[in-house]
Formats: C-alpha cells, structure tokens, sequence
C-alpha cells in the first residue's frame, strides 16, 4: 500500500510541475519601444553648454505583461559604421550631458569645427536575456564637437595622431581620437611647434595635423620605446627627443638637497601631469630637471608665485617661513604652454630619519644600542612619510628600530627566504622583541613605519658590463670588507666596458673613471685580463690591480 501511495503521489507533482510550464507567459511583444525625436535636430557643443542636459528618452516595450526591461543606448556614425554605448538602464530615459556625448565623438572620427551626422539607436533585453530585439526606429542628427583642450589657446596648434606600426599611413590620416591626441603649439608665433607627448606602446608612428583643418602637416618616424618625449615641428619636419625622459625636482629647496640628483616625479597619463607630494625647503629655491639633463625654470620676474608658467631659466623661491610639504605639479601637455603648481598637503609629517641600534655597534656591550651614535644605521625618509630605506652592515646579533624615542621590534620570527638572502614584509610594533641576525653581512632595509611593516635582504655592489663573466645581464658581486669599509673583487675580464652598480638594479651605478665615478656615469673601458678591483664607495674611486 505504501508503495502504490507513492507512486501516486509522484504522478500528482509532475502534473503540478506541468502545469506551471503551461502556465508561463509567452515571450512575444506587442508593441516595440520606440525612440522619442530629440528637441534639436543640430547641436553645436562648446564649453558653455558642455553641462546642459542630453537626454534620450522612448516609450517602453510592451509584452502584454508586467516585465523588466534592460534598455542599451548606442551612438554611431552612419559614415564609417563605428559606435559606442551611451549607457544602460531600466528605466525609459537616459540622462547625460552636451559635454558627456561631445567626448565620446572622437571614437566616432567627428573632429571639433566639423559637423557630423550620427545615429542613435535602442536596443533592450527582457527575462535575463532570454529576449532580445530593438527599438523600432533610429534618431538622427548632427553634432559639432569642440575639444576642451584647445579651450583659451589663442595660438596655432597641432594634433599629434598615433597609431601602431601595423597600421597604414592613410588610416592614421583619418582613424585617431582627438580626445586622446596630445597637443603642441606654435607658442611664439615663429612657425615652430613644440610640446610633450607620452607614447604608450613601442612602435609607435605618428603624424602632425593641424588643430582647425586636420591636414597633415608632417609625417614623423617610428617611436620604437615607449614614454615621454618632447616633440618639434618646423618646416613639415618632425622630431622627436632621441629618448623617453622622466621629470623630476632639483635644487637645494628639495630633499637631495643638490642641484645634481633631481627626484622624480610620476606621470598619470589620465590627467597628463607630472606630481610628487615631496618637502620643499623655505627660502629656498627649485627647478625642473629631466634624467636627460633638460632644465624648466621660470621667467624673471615670477620667482616667487606658487605656480605660473614656465617659461624660463630662472630658479623658482619657495616664499614659506617654514618647510611645507606640496603636491608639486607640472604640466608639459597645454598645447606647448607649460605651467606648474604648488600646493601645501597637509598630512602628518615623519622624522627625517631612523636608526637601527643593537649588538652591532660595538664588541663593547657598552657601547652598544646606541641609537643616537654614529655606529647605527641610519635609514632615510625622503619625502617624510614614514616609509623610510637605507643599507649598512650587521655583524651577527640583534637588533630593534628606534624612532625619537619609540622602539620598534619584530612581531615574530625572522621570513627568510629559501637561500636566507631575502625576508619578506614583516610586522614591527612598539612591543615587538628584538630582531636577531645569524650571519654578518651588509643588508638592504625598507621600513613602513605607518604600516608597521619592514623588510630586508642582502645586498651588495657589483661589477657589470660586457668585459664581466656575467656580461650586461648579470653582475659579479663584490665583497665587503667592515674594517677598511671598501668593496671587491677579483675577476676576469675580457677587452670591453663595465660598471659598478648597486644590489642589482640601475637606479645607483658608477661609472665615468676609476678615479672620478659618478652616478649614472658613462661605461668604463677595460683590458683583458684577471683583477683585483677595489670600490670605495665614500671616496667614489676604484683601483685595478692586475694579477
């Protein structure tokens, strides 16, 4: 009996079940969603009205039942077929802005000044995609775009197109985006534009075309590394810097403290300005310096605003009674006028400095853990954010951070590496224990102190170059010896070049002459043979000792 119930009540839930199918709304429509006409059959866009609205709007899909509809906006130009999405949504409008539709007509190839014809069209989906279809018409009409860049550029300007090497010349006539294209101009009126662009792909061709007609003005050469280069163009001739440059701040108002060692900034190539939030010393003064050595200044005149243009050779005074931390900015992409700014960021500023006393400092245990003494490692914060990095020498023992008067320890154990070369981040904190090194060795530190992280490995200077075993591509690594504080070597070289770098990398080297090294230096030639090299890295010099 049991077993007839159950199957009888099985039989019942697959009619239910069959029934619910039944009962399921069928996925046709009624009547199609159609576009409403927009109140303008012309638009010309400009800065004054780039806030007003553009809304789209149609009357909804009907499917005979309640139903929600996902509505997908598209704009396009009938010309050469190409479009965007304006947006999705649910509800029966789309609401954007005159300025929101003008920057999307560089994708489409509708240039500012020009009118074009565009298109725009709905498409929706219903029941998770299960029905798809579109609006039953198209809207039509004409739009004259205007680029925000050029806006208060009194002087003649030139687009700079890129494409990709793939690319044919005719296509990079007509098929570039002027919302992306970087500017240059013809600043003094004397025929010759100039300005900065960054290429964002090796292998990069580019062409000039003027700012109002888009006739090609000059056809430049391949960019084969990517970067920041400064671009000229005179006489239908294009040029380009040899290399990419990287921009920095210099001066004895800067942390370097020199007129030598600028310190770099970062580029956003979204908002195309150059920052760093760094220290600049009252009454004191700055410039702008590339890694190629090419210098920005300020006319006379105009050494004591805050920002301006730049357009000159003089020095730029920092008017504070007191050291200030600034969002220090420079901007090379204004259609050849370049400005700069600087603005006071306020934030909690760390100590300059660290040290790292301990065990260490001394075979005297007396003599020992002493923070404030010359025998502790110091490491730097150059921009005073609490992230500070430095390098010295440990002989086996312990140690702890000490910043003006708190004391940092280890949060555990010591994460080496398999090789015991490196350690990973670790946690420090006010009542972590002492940190414990086994060997001696000189030791690369890089400390958060706001993060409460550290970490560290061994590090070294080493000979590099292709008269060394490792050629270009891995250097031979010196020894250092704590008592005479120089590092060596003995090595086999072959006829050729080298230089000394410092734990792998190439943001320090030396080169130039042994007697005469200096960052960034050119190569060293060298004959073949077996040496004894000696680096002093106080003295900048090095001796050759032929074996």
């Amino acid at each position: 009996m049991k077993k007839i119930y159950l199957y009888t009540l099985l039989l019942g839930l697959a009619g239910l079940t069959s029934c619910e199918d039944d009962a399921s709304p069928v996925l046709s429509v009624k009547s199609n969603a159609e576009l409403e006409a927009l109140p303008q059959s012309e638009y010309t866009f400009t800065e004054t009205n780039a806030d007003d609205p553009f809304t789209v709007k149609w009357s909804p899909t009907d499917f005979g039942f309640q139903a929600v509809n996902t509505y997908t906006v598209t704009l396009s130009n009938p010309a050469n077929g190409k479009s965007v999405k304006l947006g999705t949504t649910s509800d029966n409008e789309l609401a954007l802005t005159n300025g929101q539709i003008n920057s999307y007509l560089g994708q489409l190839n509708i240039y500012p000044g020009k009118a074009g014809d565009l298109a725009i069209s709905l498409g929706y989906s219903a029941y998770e995609g299960k029905l798809d279809s579109v609006a039953g018409n198209v809207i039509t009409f004409k739009a004259t775009p205007y680029d925000p860049k050029a806006a208060g550029v009194t002087w003649n300007y030139a687009y700079v197109a890129t494409y990709p090497a793939a690319a044919t010349r005719a296509a990079g006539d007509v098929d570039w985006d002027w919302t992306k294209a970087y500017m240059i101009g013809d600043v003094d009126g004397d025929g010759i534009y100039e300005g900065w662009v960054n290429i964002d792909a090796d292998g990069t061709n580019y062409k000039i075309l003027d700012g109002k007609t888009y006739e090609v003005l000059a056809e430049g050469s391949t960019i084969e590394k990517k970067g920041f280069y400064q671009i000229k163009m005179a006489g239908g001739i294009a040029t380009t810097t040899a290399e990419p440059m990287i921009w920095g701040v210099v001066g004895n108002a800067t942390t370097s403290g020199d007129w030598t060692n600028e310190i770099a900034m970062e580029y956003n190539p979204d908002t195309r300005l150059w920052t760093i939030i760094t220290t600049l010393f009252a009454k004191k003064e700055f410039k702008f310096k590339s890694d190629k050595d090419v210098w920005l200044g300020v006319a006379s005149g105009e050494e004591l605003n805050m920002g301006g243009e730049i357009n000159g050779a003089n020095n730029i005074e920092i008017i504070a009674d007191k050291d200030t931390t600034y969002l220090v900015t420079l901007n090379l992409t204004e259609a050849g006028k370049y400005s700069y700014s600087l603005e006071p960021v306020k934030f909690e500023q760390s100590s300059e400095f660290i040290t790292l006393p301990g065990t260490y400092q001394s075979t005297v245990k007396d003599e020992q853990w002493k923070p404030e003494e010359e025998t502790a490692i110091k490491l730097i914060s150059k921009d005073r954010d609490f992230i500070y990095t430095g390098s010295g020498y440990m002989t086996a023992g312990t140690f702890k951070f000490y910043d003006a008067g708190t004391w940092y320890g280890l949060d555990g154990k010591i994460a080496w590496d398999d090789d015991n070369k490196m350690a990973g981040s670790m946690a420090i904190n006010t009542s972590g224990g002492d940190i414990k090194m086994e060997k001696d060795a000189y030791y690369q530190f890089d400390v958060n102190i706001k993060k409460g992280t550290v970490k560290f490995h061994k590090a070294s200077w080493e000979v590099i170059g292709d008269a060394t075993p490792g050629a270009w591509d891995k250097g031979t690594v010196m020894d250092y010896n704590p008592t005479t504080k120089l590092w060596s070597v003995t090595v086999t070289l072959t006829d050729g070049k080298m230089k000394f770098r410092w734990d792998g990398g190439w943001g320090i080297n030396l080169g130039e002459s042994l007697g005469a090294l200096t960052q960034n230096g050119n190569n060293i030639a060298v004959s073949a043979g077996t040496y004894e090299i000696v680096l002093n890295t106080e003295a900048k010099t090095a001796t050759m000792t032929k074996k």
